[in-house]
Formats: C-alpha cells, sequence, structure tokens
C-alpha cells in the first residue's frame, strides 16, 4: 500500500513538471525565441521594407501632449512638445507562438521594416520625414507595428487675437503621408481627440477642448493628373489666462484713459495744464506701442484694445489742442470784448450740456468787477469776461470727455466679454 502511494505521488510530481516546461515552452520569452523570431521574419529575402504590406495600408494616428511650451501671436508659432503614436498591420510579419518562437513581440529598427513617409505639414522646422535611426519599432505576434516618436512640434498657428487678452486659439498639427496617396495608403485617428493626460500645465494658456480631423492634401501634375493625399489633423483649442494681462495691461490702460481728462480740473493759473496732458498723451502712445508690438502684424484680425487705444490716443490730441485754446482764451485782453457768437455758444450750448454752476440755473457767474456777479441770459453780452469764458470751457470739455470716456470703455469691456467668452 505504501509502495502504490508513493508511485501515485511521483506519477504527479512527473505531470506537474511535464506541463510546466510544455507551459514554460510555449508561453515565456526567451532571448533565442525572439532571436528565432526575427530570424524568420527579417533574415529572409522574401521581405523587403521597401514593399508595403498591403494595397492600400491603414496607418492609424494618435498625438500626446507632455506640455505646451508657448504660443507666439507675433510670429504665429505654436510649440508643444509630445510623441506620435503610429499603427499599422503588417501581415508579413506575424508569427504563432509555439515551442520555438516563444516571443510575444520583438523590437525592430527603421532600417529593418517598412514603415509610412509621414511629416508634418504645418511644421515651422525643417520640413523633412519622421524618423529615427535609433528608434525602435514594436512588432506583435499578430503582425502590428506601434511607432511611437517623441518630437517638439513648431508648427504654423493662425491667431486671432480680436478680442485679446480674452481670446482663445485654435492651433493644429497636420499629419500627411508623403509619398503614398490615398489610393496607397489611409490616415486614420486612434482617438477622437488629442490625448492630455500627461499634460502639465502652463501658466499663460488652458486647454479647453480638441479634435482630430481627417483631411486631403490635393496636387496638380504639370500633366494634369490630380494626387490626393490623406491628412490627419490633430485640432487643439487654447484660451488664454486674462488675470495677468487685466492687471498688466487692460487697467493702466483705462488708468491712463480717465487720467487724461483730469486736466481741465487743473487751474489755468496753475501752469501745469499742458506740460500734464502731453505727459498723459506720451503714456498712451507707449502702451499704443507696446501692445502692438506684441500683436502680429495683419490685416485680418485687429485687436479691440489696439482700437480702444487709438481712439484714446485721439481724445488724448484732443485734450491738448483743447487744453492750448482754454489757455489762450483765459490770457486774452479784458479790454477786447467777448464777441456776440461766442456768448450765444456759452449761453445755448456749454451751459446747458455741462450743468456749469447746477443744471437748473438759468445763469453764467462772472468774474468782471469786485464781485461776483449771476448774469441772467437777459443781460448784457459785456459783463462775461474771457476768464469766464475760460472756466466754463473747461467744465463743458471735463464733462464732455468724460462722458465720451466713459461710453467708449464700457462698450470695449462689453465687446471684449462678450466676444471673448462666446
Amino acid at each position: 500500500m505504501g509502495i502504490f502511494k508513493n508511485s501515485v505521488i511521483d506519477f504527479m510530481i512527473f505531470l506537474l513538471m511535464f506541463f510546466g516546461l510544455i507551459y514554460i515552452a510555449n508561453g515565456q520569452w526567451t532571448a533565442e525565441g525572439e532571436l528565432e523570431v526575427r530570424k524568420q521574419k527579417l533574415a529572409t529575402t522574401t521581405y523587403d521594407r521597401l514593399v508595403r504590406p498591403t494595397e492600400t495600408v491603414a496607418v492609424k494616428a494618435a498625438l500626446n501632449l507632455l506640455s505646451i511650451d508657448s504660443l507666439d501671436t507675433k510670429s504665429m508659432t505654436l510649440t508643444m512638445t509630445g510623441w506620435l503614436t503610429v499603427d499599422w498591420t503588417d501581415s508579413r510579419l506575424a508569427w504563432t507562438v509555439d515551442g520555438t518562437l516563444t516571443a510575444d513581440y520583438f523590437y525592430a529598427l527603421d532600417t529593418e521594416i517598412w514603415k509610412p513617409e509621414l511629416f508634418i505639414d504645418n511644421s515651422k522646422q525643417d520640413v523633412k520625414i519622421l524618423n529615427d535611426a535609433y528608434l525602435q519599432f514594436k512588432v506583435e505576434k499578430t503582425g502590428v507595428v506601434e511607432w511611437e516618436l517623441p518630437l517638439i512640434f513648431q508648427t504654423h498657428c493662425e491667431v486671432d487675437v480680436t478680442f485679446y487678452p480674452f481670446d482663445k486659439q485654435s492651433c493644429s498639427i497636420e499629419l500627411t503621408s508623403w509619398a503614398y496617396t490615398k489610393e496607397d495608403l489611409t490616415l486614420e485617428a486612434l482617438y477622437e481627440e488629442i490625448k492630455t493626460e500627461d499634460l502639465q500645465e502652463n501658466g499663460e494658456w488652458a486647454v479647453t477642448g480638441s479634435e482630430v480631423k481627417d483631411k486631403d492634401l490635393t496636387e496638380t501634375k504639370v500633366s494634369g493628373s490630380v494626387k490626393t493625399y490623406p491628412v490627419l489633423e490633430f485640432v487643439i483649442t487654447l484660451r488664454r489666462k486674462p488675470p495677468y494681462y487685466v492687471t498688466g495691461v487692460i487697467l493702466p490702460v483705462l488708468l491712463v484713459a480717465f487720467l487724461q481728462i483730469l486736466v481741465f480740473v487743473l487751474p489755468v493759473d496753475s501752469g501745469e495744464k499742458i506740460g500734464f496732458s502731453i505727459t498723459v498723451l506720451l503714456a498712451l502712445a507707449v502702451l499704443l506701442t507696446l501692445v502692438t508690438d506684441s500683436m502680429p502684424a495683419s490685416a485680418v484680425h485687429i485687436s479691440y484694445l489696439s482700437v480702444y487705444l487709438a481712439m484714446t490716443l485721439v481724445l488724448g490730441v484732443f485734450c491738448v489742442f483743447a487744453t492750448v485754446l482754454v489757455i489762450r482764451i483765459n490770457f486774452r485782453d479784458d479790454a477786447v470784448p467777448v464777441p456776440k457768437w461766442v456768448y450765444k455758444l456759452i449761453r445755448g450750448c456749454c451751459v446747458p450740456i455741462s450743468c456749469w454752476r447746477g443744471c437748473c440755473k438759468n445763469s453764467v457767474s462772472t468774474n468782471k468787477g469786485d464781485d461776483n456777479k449771476s448774469l441772467s441770459y437777459d443781460d448784457n453780452d459785456d459783463l462775461l469776461c474771457w476768464k469766464d469764458v475760460s472756466a466754463i470751457l473747461d467744465w463743458f470739455f471735463f464733462v464732455l470727455l468724460l462722458v465720451l470716456t466713459t461710453l467708449l470703455t464700457l462698450i470695449f469691456a462689453l465687446v471684449l466679454l462678450i466676444g471673448g467668452y462666446t
């Protein structure tokens, strides 16, 4: 009985060892097994890397982003770091795992197997075929070849700065077949959008969406024949983060715009009106130059901020002319009487519009004589002196420019906010 029991145990151990060896021989990777796969698939005269696998090869691609390095709005250049994942099936490289061919996959170089000739159509670097002599391709037992190519992408991006700094940009990377037409090779998307799982946050731009589009590139030969090449367009939508630009650009522009109208509050006798208005005008010119220098030289898209600055600059020039006019009127000789048409202009336009000394009063305060007098519209015109005209014009220009600047600023803010977030 003991001998029979020991024999059963020995037989079971033998079976376990036998099936274990079979499992190891058929499923476990060995260097010899992978070497044998390479010998049978690559080291033969039947495989030619210049011959495509099938009549029409279906190539699938995906874009994986690591970082958005910069978007230069002036040169319209988007720089990103990531890698391309490209898959296709080469049935000539397929094998069945058995006792000899134990590897599920092996790696090959660019010089050993066929690969699609691809390039970035809108690249601003050297436009060349995507390749890397030292990069390996992963070949699976089913014949699927996986190619992962890390790159720094520098591509052209059509920048729209209309609503700067509340703008959003839509940029793309166009992957195009170089040698093979659409009859030889098709490009398909592995995913419906760009993969951003490993994307690092950018301080200036936020990714709001992405998509992948199929396009065609058509080329007409001299003979009149038309060739169509497949294009895979990876589109990414970026929105500018505005807090920095609000505090560093928008706020200074608004403050200077309202600062220029304070020249009409300064007394004429202070002697600082001209200096103040010209200083503010120069500050506006500097701001306009700084903003314009950061914009692309394009007549297609014009920033509303540049338009606002230009209009504010025009108001600043008007302030200088108005200030010179007020000063000249203030220092005119009192012996020269105020013309009747000037009095009518002051009485019928400037005083009611600017609410001089109260909107409900039907009079103009004068400085002629020892005591201030209240001049009715029915009084003699001789009671209004040049200093009175100067003071009324000062207040009229202040009210007029305050209203114009406020309306212009409100319209500018509404256009930027509504247009930038719709």
